[in-house]
Formats: structure tokens, sequence, C-alpha cells
């Protein structure tokens, strides 16, 4: 270490990690020197500025150097006015240590001092090598990274050896927030004394051992049990543990690390009820030991800061008795109980302050096992908390979360746990409390967690296994004991299997109802089941017969005979009563689980169309009786206790109606298209009481000729059926030809469905264009030959009389296209921009699939040359399909036009109709002053020229049928018309318009305000100058008084300092009043502040790619309640006038238009004369704010004002 520093150093970590370094706990005085040198002290010798941290590791005594004053300060808790001066011999009397590890860096480095800098060395060696070298284990110190990084890296220090000292799969050390030294107060519970860091390597390990000792200068006894605590949840880890002669506890609950991953554990003590006999000893808790097969790299012991014994602290109380829920005796509850409430204890925080529940762990001690129950939560009335179970099955922990349960001072809450029983039939159960500290409860006052005290209830478990409270011996709370009775069975509606339904009178094996039979604990033997049946309308139950009970495999399970009718009313049902039943003997044993059950029955014919009747039990404890549990013989009541019915069946007879689609509509279709569907056929079973198999079709097929079309079959789905001589091809050459498809197989429809059945055929190629084919119905009852599955009774099936959609055959298709909706509007575009979006067309093909490789593109507009088109494209959404240029001719539709075909080189595909939309952009080719190409103002429109009486040409625009393989070239002239975008004029630059908001329109008591602010920016292409702005201003008078504007400025405010580009010199407007004060106010942007109307102008220049932002101001006065004001900039609803030739202005021409559109004065600097020009006002390079981008025709919104 230097010795020219200002302050002398040395270094350790923190106070609460002097444990780490020492190996020991114990911070009482030693022997000798150490009488007043402690562990941790920094020290120097009085001559000597060098300081150095000192520890104690049993006998041995240690020494480091400190570095320099940024490693002394990187330790938080040092202080400089803390270094002891000591002796040299109390100096020499310690072994200086230059072994160090940062804390949680398991590299042993060898350090080597030079003034205030050094060199570290990585001891790169077996264990076996470094004890050889002469090192000594206890010697090495653990230090923050700072102090580590602060030495310069040298070469590693190596030997020979089989064991690594570094790396490990488990790195254990003291957590560098393990507690300060303190007091432990007596009756206090899971006081820290230590917190560790175990880190897992690369493949994690299992840890089933901790053992930790109990150090310093104190009794054991002043401890009641140790607890291990894990920091990621506050919830203690396995049981606490009470210091054997050793002084030792192990805490043997397995713990997981994760690869890669640290936990951190806090040591901690229960301490004694009375530390009366120990109060002033310090006490210390050391790691001593780690048991797992990985291998462990550590420095053991670690021990904690020392903890004060303290016996006059008084802590706040928390107080066990019975919870107001609690059972209170044994019970017996079968299984299939839910939500039963096993035991309940009420914690009541005594008048010294406030207190914290934060778990509580419950010990299930009797003989059910953890399977046995479900569910399993802690309530506190209001939450239900879950539970985690331990590893064997026994203990039940509810963790309350960092926020907890707090209760008041003087005040109580009740904690319950409560689950559902599943199984364990004749097993016990019993919810205790084992340890006085199972319960977490803190004090927010004093900061300690504390032990309750349980209230004695005088009650022995062991006599009655009602719950007793015991206040001195585990378990503290014995809840009562309930035992697990035998199975139960429930009856629940089961919808799915047997949903509401039509069912036919005559069927057999109809679903007549469906349920579930939940069996729990154990498997239950039914002797005796009574279905009831519930019915309206003509029928009886003793009209039914045959009715089993089934399993949804097909299973029977029990066979009930005929239905019997009842004359007693039992309960309200359908329609008053219960009108029948069917009684099921025998035994039926039911499993575990649930068991769907299926009622099956066959209906006679005696029922009309439109009964309804259900079945189900009224109510099951009283209809299924005599059931035994399979294991336990016990006699078992099924429940619920009231009705369970099934979904309404209703009676309906075999039907089926069949109609022709609404898709496919009226179409055209392609000679030589195949496979192409004429119809489809609906064949409807909704209203069916039974399942439909139809046999055969008969369909009206209307032409202009039969032998357009062959191979006419009908599919289901993509199921063909009718193959082979089912197909039919029509050869009848009278209109209207009936034509039988017998079906290869009977089509099969379920009642409640319906089938959708297409009619598809090949057309004829040499079939004529326009030719028609229908394929429907007659109104013919015979159509459709129909039975039904389950009575065999043939179906008299509704047809509808429809010919079916019209097929008009075509030789090829068509397309077209317009003008999309969302085409761009009327904008400026800067020269040398790219990818403009010109136009957005909609492009639709008829009959077939269009492939479109041809399209004339023109320019649209007299005031445009191909010469202001660099180039456009042709795009279909992203893909390109091609480009072109237009030759250098003056625009427009009729005489000499600028246009091109462009031949694509990606085909535009038009599925059959459908749309398609297609973009054309553009780039606009340079505009300067020298070599002008495009023109400044011309108005440029694209546009796909279509045929017309200008344009007959037949191939410009091209496309070949994907089904004809016909060139398409003549569609219709309905789009003829322009499709081009409505207007785009061209510029050499371009401004943009934007509002800027103000910080308050609340009028005071007058003065000076900003009125409006905006901000103009020119295009990236070049600098544009502005000439005049117009804003529009009203005035509203207030309740007594005219509201007066004077002084107007235009300011631009752009840079700090700020400029005045318009300032009135009179009063103009102090004159206004209620209905006059609305004007439009000309501001022309002049050399020197003035009046308006001078004729020296000096435009604004806004350089290329910047924003200038201006401010309107304005004095106020006549400021009063009422008054208001509204101002607003003005823009342009038309283009600037013109000449017959000319494309821009003067900006005084400007000014002057006849239209009275010249709010907004701009220019682009394309005049040549522009820049001789001594304020540029004279080239005719000026526009008004017509499209200007930001500033509507309908003007920018207005400031509003108001008193």
């Amino acid at each position: 270490m230097s010795k020219n520093i200002q302050k002398i150093v040395s270094v350790t970590t923190s106070i609460a990690t002097m444990a780490v370094m020492s190996g020991i706990g114990m911070l009482a005085p030693l022997a000798a020197s150490a009488a007043t040198i402690n562990e941790g002290d920094t020290i120097r010798e009085a001559s000597n500025p060098d300081v150095y941290i000192v520890k104690y590791v049993g006998a041995k005594k240690f020494k480091r150097l400190i570095l320099n004053p940024q490693v002394f300060e990187s330790y938080g808790h040092l202080s400089w006015n803390n270094i002891k001066i000591v002796s040299q011999a109390e100096m020499d009397s310690f072994t200086t240590s230059e072994l160090v590890r940062a804390l949680g860096d398991t590299k042993v480095y060898k350090l080597i001092p030079n003034g205030d800098i050094g060199t570290k060395q990585w001891m790169n060696m077996s264990a076996e090598a470094f004890t050889a070298a002469g090192n000594d284990w206890d010697s090495i110190y653990v230090i923050n990274n700072t102090d580590r990084d602060n030495y310069t890296a040298g070469s590693d220090l190596t030997g020979s050896g089989s064991t690594p000292i570094v790396g490990g799969d488990l790195s254990v050390s003291l957590a560098s927030n393990t507690p300060a030294a303190g007091v432990a107060v007596e009756g206090g519970a899971r006081i820290p004394f230590t917190k560790v860091n175990i880190t897992a390597g690369s493949s994690g390990a299992t840890i089933t051992g901790l053992t930790v000792q109990r150090t310093g200068l104190s009794d054991d006894l002043a401890f009641s049990s140790l607890v291990l605590i894990d920091d990621s949840d506050n919830i203690q880890v396995g049981l606490s543990q009470t210091l054997n002669a050793s002084h030792q506890v192990t805490f043997s609950e397995a713990i997981t690390i994760s690869a890669n991953t640290t936990k951190t554990y806090t040591l901690a003590g229960n301490m004694a009820a009375s530390l009366d006999s120990y109060n002033g000893q310090l006490a210390a808790l050391s790691l001593v030991a780690v048991t797992t097969t990985a291998s462990v790299s550590a420095s053991l012991p670690i021990t904690g800061n020392s903890q004060t014994l303290n016996s006059t602290l008084t802590i706040g109380t928390a107080t066990i008795t019975a919870g107001s829920t609690d059972p209170g005796s044994a019970a017996t509850k079968n299984i299939g109980t839910t939500g039963y409430t096993f035991s309940s204890l009420k914690v009541t925080a005594g008048s010294a302050e406030e207190v914290t529940v934060y778990s509580i762990k419950w010990n299930q001690s009797d003989s059910a096992a953890a399977s046995d129950l479900a569910n399993v939560v802690v309530s506190d009335g209001a939450t239900n908390y879950a539970t985690t179970v331990s590893s064997d099955g026994k203990y039940y922990t509810a963790n309350f979360g960092s926020a907890g349960v707090v209760i008041g001072k003087g005040l109580n809450k009740d904690f319950s746990i409560k689950g559902d029983i599943l199984n364990g039939s004749a097993r016990t159960i019993s919810f205790d409390i084992y340890r006085n500290t199972d319960i977490a409860v803190k004090g927010n006052t004093y900061g300690y967690y504390m032990t309750p005290t349980f209230t004695d209830n005088g009650i022995t478990h062991a006599t009655a296994q009602a719950t007793d409270i015991n206040n001195t011996t585990a378990p503290y709370f014995a809840g009562a004991r309930v035992t697990v009775g035998g199975g139960s069975l429930r009856i629940d509606k089961n919808a799915s299997i047997a949903p509401a339904a039509n069912i036919t009178e005559g069927a057999t094996s109809q679903i007549l109802g469906g349920f579930d039979f939940v069996v729990q604990g154990e498997p239950v033997n039914v002797s005796s089941i009574r279905l009831d049946f519930d019915n309206v309308g003509t029928g009886s139950t003793s009209d039914v017969t045959s009715i089993t009970l089934n399993k949804t495999d097909g299973t029977v399970l029990s066979t009930g005979g005929t239905a019997a009718d009842d004359t007693t009313s039992f309960e309200t049902t359908l329609e008053g009563t219960v009108n029948g039943h069917v009684s099921f003997s025998g035994s039926i044993t039911f499993p575990v689980g649930t068991t769907q059950v299926v009622v099956k029955g066959n209906l006679n014919t005696d029922f009309a169309a439109g009964d309804t009747f259900r079945t189900g039990f009224s109510t099951p404890d009283a209809r299924i009786t005599s059931i035994i549990g399979g294991t336990t013989g016990n006699t078992i009541t099924a429940t619920p206790a009231t009705a369970i019915w099934s979904n309404t069946m209703t009676i309906k007879g075999g039907s089926l109606t069949a109609t022709i689609g609404t898709t496919p509509v009226n179409q055209t279709v392609i000679s030589g298209k195949s496979d192409f569907t004429f119809s489809n056929i609906v064949l409807d079973a909704g209203a069916s009481g039974e399942n439909v198999k139809v046999t055969q079709i008969i369909l009206s097929n209307t032409y202009s000729a039969s032998t357009d079309v062959y191979s006419v079959r009908l599919y289901d789905g993509s199921t063909q059926l009718t193959t082979g001589s089912n197909v039919v091809t029509p050869s009848t050459s009278a209109s209207a030809a009936l034509n039988t498809f017998t079906l290869d197989s009977p089509l099969v429809i379920a009642k409640g469905t319906a089938k959708t059945i297409s009619v598809v055929g090949n057309i004829l190629a040499t079939a004529a264009a326009t030719h028609v084919e229908n394929w429907g119905f007659t109104a013919a009852t015979t159509n459709v030959t129909a039975t039904g599955v389950s009575t065999g009774q043939a179906i008299t099936v509704t047809t509808t009389a429809d010919a079916g959609p019209t097929a008009t055959i075509a030789a090829a298709g068509q397309y077209s296209w317009a003008l999309d909706s969302s085409t761009p509007t009327g904008k400026l575009i800067a020269a040398k921009s790219t990818g403009n979006v010109m136009t957005i067309l909609r492009f639709k093909a008829t009959s077939e699939q269009i492939n479109v490789e041809k399209m004339m593109v023109g320019l649209t507009s007299a005031s445009s040359s191909g010469r202001d088109i660099k180039a456009f494209y042709i795009y279909d959404s992203s893909t390109l399909l091609g480009q072109g240029v237009f030759p250098n001719l003056n625009g427009g539709l009729s005489g000499n036009t600028a246009s091109t075909t462009v031949t694509l080189s990606t085909p535009l595909q038009i599925p059959a109709n459908t749309e398609k939309l297609v973009t054309i952009k553009a780039d606009i080719d340079d505009i300067n002053t020298t070599a002008t190409v495009a023109t400044a103002g011309h108005r440029v429109a694209l546009d796909i020229i279509s045929r017309d009486t200008v344009f007959v040409e037949t191939t410009n625009n091209q496309g070949v049928g994907a089904s004809s393989g016909t060139t398409i070239t003549g569609y219709g002239t309905a789009n003829a018309s322009s499709t081009a975008q409505t207007t785009a004029y061209i510029y050499k630059s371009v401004p943009t318009v934007a509002k800027v908001d103000l910080t308050s329109t609340t009028l005071g008591s007058g003065g000076t305000y900003d009125l409006y602010r905006f901000s103009v920016t020119a295009d990236a292409n070049g600098d544009i100058d502005l000439y005049k702005f117009s804003f529009k201003i009203a005035t509203t008078d207030g309740t007594s008084g005219h509201l007066a504007l004077t002084n107007l400025t235009l300011v631009d405010v752009t840079e700090s300092s700020e400029v005045t580009l318009y300032a009135s010199t009179t009063n103009f407007y102090d004159t206004w009043t209620n209905g006059f004060g609305d004007d439009t106010i000309d501001v022309v942007l002049l050399a020197s502040p003035g009046t308006p109307g001078t004729s020296a102008v000096a435009q604004r220049t806004v350089s290329a790619g910047t924003t200038k932002t201006f401010v309107l101001k304005g004095d106020l006065s006549g400021v009063i309640t009422g008054a208001g004001l509204s101002v607003q900039l003005e823009g342009d609803a038309e283009t600037t006038y013109k000449g017959a030739t000319t494309y821009g202005e003067t900006a005084a021409n400007v000014d002057n238009d006849p239209s009275l559109d010249d709010d907004f004065i701009w220019s682009d600097w394309s005049d040549a004369d522009h820049s001789t020009d001594a304020d540029g006002s004279a080239a005719t390079d000026w526009y008004n704010g017509y499209l200007v981008a930001g500033l509507p025709s309908s003007n920018l919104s207005a400031n509003n004002f108001s008193k």
C-alpha cells in the first residue's frame, strides 16, 4: 500500500459476513492481545500506515493488507475512525494471509500487493497440491468483487493432484445480507442468526442434511428449538429441532437446488420462554456440515453474527383457542364429502402490538393418506389459501404471502383447514398443530416473530378424539378425529350422452335418458333401481317396452322390461305428475369413478307426434336403494335428495325435406369445364324422430341442348355417391328431362341433422356459348326415396319445386377494372420522390380465372408529360408485376396520348368471380432550374387505358383464360372512362403544415397572447419560400363591453433569437364589435415590420428537410366575463389561377387570384429567376395552399379562447 495516501485503510466484508471469513461465530474477547483486537477489526502499527483486517480460526490468527482507498470504500460498513492502533508485537502475532476468493466465486487467488495496485494469481491446482505447497485453508479470506478486481490477473499457479480446489456441484457461502449483530428476545420465534447461500452447478444437486451448531458464549437451554427457513417464501423447512449433547441439530428434509441457481436459507432459533438465566449471553449459529452426494465447495463452519440474549424486552403475544367453526368432537364422514372443516383455531393478538400471521403448518396425524384428501385449503374466512404437502404426506403448510394476515391489537381471526374426502374407508383424519412455533406470527411494532400461547381447554384427545388444546406439550392443538365412512354414490344428469332429441314411435332401442353414476371411496353394489317417467301427450308410460340400462360401449347393465303407469303424483314435473316407472332388480356393481348410464327402450305406435317425456329419479336417495359398499360392507344412501331428470325427448315420425341450396348462384361456365357443380341438394332430417336412409334421387334437368353435359354424379362432400352405371349422362332431347340417380349405397341422414349433396358434371368442349343448364326438383313427392332406419317405414319426402341455379355456357371469361375507393385523393408530390401511389384499381374476372399479361398505362391529364414520370410500377399487393416508362409526349386521352403497353413479367392472376386490387406507383423525375426534365405544376394522373372509340386496339390489354386457354381482349366499354387518381401535382419541393398546440387558451385580464402556433416543413428535395399566411379571426363581446385585438405580429420562433416577420403599427381591430369582428387577416411577410400592403416583401425560406415554427401574437383588451376569441390558419380550396400555358405565377399574381384562393402562398424555387430576383417574388414559381399536406381546404382547426 502506498505510504502517501491520506487515509489509512484496510479491507473486510460487512460485519454481517465476518463469520464466513473466520469460520466461527464467536465474537467474544480472546486472551492477551485479543482482548482489544476482535474478529473483523482493522488495525495498523502506530508508525506504519499499512492497515490490515484480522480474523480468527480457532487458535489461528490472520491479517490481510488493504490495497487502496477505493477497495476500503467499497465496503460500506467500514469507518475510517474505527481503525485500531496496535503494537508491533501485537501486529506480528497475526499471520499475514495472501489468499482470497470473491463472494459467490469458487476460485482461490494469491494476491501480490504493490503499492496501490497488485496482481492476483489463480491457484489452479488440486487440493493435494494446494496443501503440499504449504497453504492453509483457514487463511482464505472472502472478499467482494471490487476488492478482487483491483488486482491485475497474473499467470495461474498450478500443481499436481486429483482433487481441484474450485468448482464442485454445490457452493455454500455466507450470504451478504446475513443478520447483523442484534438482540434475541425471550419467547421470540424464528430469530434469524445466519443466512447461507447454496449455489448449484450445471447439474443441480439434492441436500439430505444440514447440520447446525450453537456456538458462542451461550447456553443450549436458551433455545427451545432451531428452525431452517427458506427465504424464497419465508416457510419453515421440515420440523423444528432440539439441540443435542453436541450442541447440534440436523435438518434432514430434502432440499433440491436446481442447476445454475442459488437459494438462500436462514438458520434461526426459537427462544426459550424465559431468558432470565441467560441474559447478556452471546449466541451464534454455525453451519458445520452439508450432507449430499454432490461435491461441495465451502469453507465450513459458516457462522453468522452473534445475537445478544435479552430477558427484559417484552414483545407482543398471540393466543390460540378453538375457532368458531371447529367441529369440536369426533365425527364420521363418508367418502365424497366435500369442503369439510377438519379443524379451526382462533388467533388473538395481545394488547401490546398488532400482529401478522404469515403461515400455519398443520400436521395430519392420523392414518389417512394424502391421496385420500383433495382440495385442502386454509381459510381466514375471506380467502382460501392453497396448502403445500410435505414429502411424507403429513404436514400441510399454508403460506399467506408477503403481506400475511394482519390482526389488530386485541382482535382475533379464525383459521380453518378444510377439504374433500376422496378415499380411505375406515381410516381416520386429525389436523393438529404439533409444535407451538408451527404458526408463524410476527409483531408489527417490535418486528419479532413470537411463540404463540395455546390456551388449555381441559380436553384429552386420546379419550374422546375431540379437539384438545394443550399449553405445555406437543401436539399443542389436537384436532377432532374424523373417521372416513364407506363409499358414496351420486347421480348426475348427463346431457351429452342423451341430448334433447326427437325419437320415433314404433322404433326400437331409442335413447330415453342419460345419467352419471359417480362412485367414490369403494365400489358399490346396487340391488334396486326405480326409474321414473314424466310424459305429456296421448301416449302412456306403459307404451315403452324393453327398457334397459346400458353403458356407453353398449354393455347392458340391467333389463327392466315394460314401464308401468302410476296413479300417484310424486312431485311437480312436466305436467304436474310422475306418470310411471320401471324397476330394475339384480345387483349392479359400479366401480370407483364415473359410469355413464344410457336408458334405452322401444316405443309402440300409441304415441302421437309432439308427445314429450323424460326419465329420471324422484329422488335418487329414495329411488336407488339397497346399496352396499364393496369393501366395507356398509349401507350407503345415494345422493342427492332432490330430483334428477334427463333431457326431454319429443316423439316424431320419420321425416325428410329436400330443397335446392342457395349456393351456387346463377353463374357462367366455360365450355370444356370438368367437375362443375351445377347445384346443391339439401336433405334435412332436422324434424325427424329417427335416422333416415336415402336410396334414390330424381332431378329435373332444364337445358338448351341435352348433349351439352355428360357424366353427372352426386357427391357427399368428397365422397362420390354414384359411380359406374349410376353416373347419369342426359340424352333426352326434350327440355326438363327427369334423371334418376340411384345411390351406390344408402345414404343415412342422422335425425336432427342435414346433409348437402352436390350435383357435379362435365361440360362438353363443343357446348355452344349462351346455352344454359339447370338441375333441380319438380314439385313431386317421389323425387327422393327414403325409409326410417329404426322402423323401416317408408318416409314421404317433402320436395320444394326449384329448377336450380342457371349455368350459362361461355367460350371464355372476361375481365374488367374500375377505380377503387382506396385510391389516393389529391396531393402534392416532390420531384425525385419514389414509390408514389398514383392509382389503385379493382380488377374482376368472370366465369374463369384470367391471367392478365399486358396492360396499357397512360397519362390521362393534359397538363403532364411523359418526362414527368421517371418510371412507373404495377403491383399486386406487394408483388411487382411489371414496370415501364413513357415516351416523351404530352398527355391527354384524345389525340397525341402519352401511353405505353407493359408486358407483365408476372401475370396478374384473377380467380374466377373474384376481385383483386392493383396498385400503380411512380417515381417522379427531377425538376431543376437549368435542365428541366419534369415540369413544376404539372398535374399527373396514371390510368389503365380501356378500349373505347379512340383506342380500338385489342392487343394492348390482354389476358388468358385459365380454363378456356383463350386470349381475352374483348372486355366491355363500361370502364372506358379514366380510372386515374383525381389530382396529383408535382413540384421541385413541397411544404407540410402542422398545427402546434398552445399551452393555454384561457383569457386573463388582458395583455399579449400567443394566438396561433404552427410549423412548416420543407421536403428533403429542396428549399421552399413562404410569402403569405391568412388567419380568420373572430371576437365575442363580454357581458359589458367589447373585446379589442391590436398589434398583431407574426414571429418565427424556430431559433432562440426570434424573428418578427410581420407587425401592425395601427390598431386596425379595436373597432370590432359583436357581429363585425369576424374577418380574414392577410399576413404578408415584410422586410421590416410595418403595416400591411407595403411592396417590400421578403419571403421566408425553409431549408430542405427542415422545419420552421411560427407564432401569431396579439394584444387583447376588454377581456371581461363572456369574452371570446377564435383564430385559425386558412387553407385554399382550388388550385392557383393559371394562364393557358403557365403552371406557376408570380407571388403578386397568386395574391390577386380572382377566385380568392390566395390564403397560403409558397414557392418551390423551380424558376431560374427565383434565385436571381432580389426577393424571388417576381419568379413564376409561386402557388397557393391547395392540397398542401396538413393544410385542409376547410382550414386548420381553430384556437378558441374564452374568459
